[in-house]
């Protein structure tokens, strides 16, 4: 699972990930995620359609995609990565605190830590409130954009 302990926020690649389902359950989804590196002053942004058919599977897609979409950039990224998510239940599952019941959720879990166990870095996943750090709110709107929803 995904380590918890705590890279100096000022030193880490920070990914801050959402997601956006018009029917739950039945999709369709999307997420958005926003990357910002330490060393530099504009982040990335990522915004796409998933197939994700519950609103759980797509914040899991959020982070999955932004964490892949880090690796291609910087295949042995130099800093610690923070993950942030609104999704309480995802953060938890992520770190071995809840339980997985669908086996859909269990292999996008399973595949995130394989990922992150594989980079040179720690990598840790932190909850926090939706919209409560201007790369959450944009990655919120990023999921929402891809989705053609009105931002809320």
């Amino acid at each position: 699972m995904i380590i918890q302990e705590e890279p100096q926020e000022e030193m880490a690649i920070i990914i801050s990930c959402d997601a956006s389902i018009k029917t739950n359950p039945g999709g369709p989804a999307a997420i958005g995620a926003v990357i910002r590196f330490p060393d530099e002053t504009k982040p990335l942004s990522i915004a796409k359609l998933t197939n994700a058919q519950t609103n759980n599977e797509a914040e899991y897609d959020a982070i999955y995609e932004g964490l892949t979409a880090l690796v291609n950039l910087h295949n042995r990224p130099k800093y610690p990565i923070t993950i942030r998510s609104d999704s309480q239940l995802v953060v938890k599952q992520l770190k071995g605190e809840y339980k997985i019941n669908l086996e859909p959720l269990k292999r996008k879990c399973l595949s995130i830590n394989e990922l992150a166990k594989s980079l040179p870095v720690p990598v840790k996943i932190e909850w926090r409130p939706r919209n409560s750090t201007p790369d959450l709110t944009q990655a919120n709107f990023n999921a929402q954009d891809a989705l053609g929803v009105k931002r809320h």
